[in-house]
């Protein structure tokens, strides 16, 4: 009769600290994370003693747990959006504008090194292919490589969203209608290899494209970045620049509180 009640009561609670976690998520308030979290906690003690069943009861506390956990970090961010939101906006933009930096300054030392690895392709075609895939290949986003030999291409490698051909500078940045991609080059005698990746493409090519931005943005939380060329950068966006030129300005879209 005891084990009855025992297990009336793990069940019941267990069934309250679900419906609570469930309320939480459709209006996330204090009260409702409270109620889940005391909820699991007697569901513990309700199920340990109803120890038919000890392993499903470990395994919904831990479940439950781990939402907590998630729960209470979300509900923190929730206070401190609705306390100060200035100032949560401000290190929301502020962490974006400095992950995309860091982005494009890794993506440009790797463009670097991969114009310069290209110039030692082999002289036979199907190596030289097989060595320049292996230099484009691993990248989340989307990466190309052309080598010329005079202005004749010889060997290529990945998706590039502009023309290598018009790209002759040792590092640069090109924008075309939806694309802004950077890119980096190397020269050896009457060899020219042209290194890029894709950073941004504007809607609808961004369906279609892998740009370096959207992973980044995801991470910051942010919706995305917005671009604007070096001869018409407003106030607020952060330059990005080679050592000789200003490439261009990018911030963050606009985050609001909804």
């Amino acid at each position: 009769m005891r084990s009855v009640w025992w297990r009336a009561l793990w069940l019941s609670t267990g069934a309250v600290s679900v419906l609570a976690a469930a309320q939480w998520l459709r209006t996330p308030s204090v009260p409702y994370l409270v109620a889940s979290i005391v909820a699991t906690a007697l569901s513990l003690g309700a199920g340990l003693r109803f120890s038919a069943r000890r392993r499903w009861v470990l395994g919904f506390v831990a479940s439950m747990t781990a939402f907590a956990g998630a729960a209470a970090i979300a509900q923190r961010s929730i206070a401190r959006i609705d306390r100060a939101w200035p100032a949560y906006r401000a290190d929301i933009e502020f962490g974006a504008a400095d992950r995309l930096e860091r982005a494009l300054l890794a993506t440009a030392r790797d463009l670097g090194n991969a114009a310069r690895s290209a110039l030692a392709a082999p002289n036979d075609p199907e190596a030289a292919f097989a060595l320049l895939s292996g230099i484009v290949g691993g990248s989340s986003a989307e990466r190309g490589i052309v080598l010329y030999r005079g202005n004749r291409p010889i060997a290529w490698a990945g998706t590039s969203r502009a023309s290598p051909d018009t790209l002759t500078a040792p590092f640069g940045a090109s924008f075309t209608p939806f694309y802004l991609t950077l890119y980096a080059t190397a020269t050896r005698g009457d060899l020219r290899a042209v290194a890029t990746a894709l950073v941004h493409a504007d809607p609808p090519a961004d369906r279609l494209a892998r740009p370096l931005d959207a992973d980044v943005a995801r991470e910051a939380r942010v919706r995305g970045y917005e671009y604007q060329p070096a001869d018409a950068t407003p106030n607020g966006f952060t330059l990005f620049a080679s050592r000789t030129d200003t490439l261009f300005g990018a911030r963050p879209a606009s985050i609001t509180p909804s």
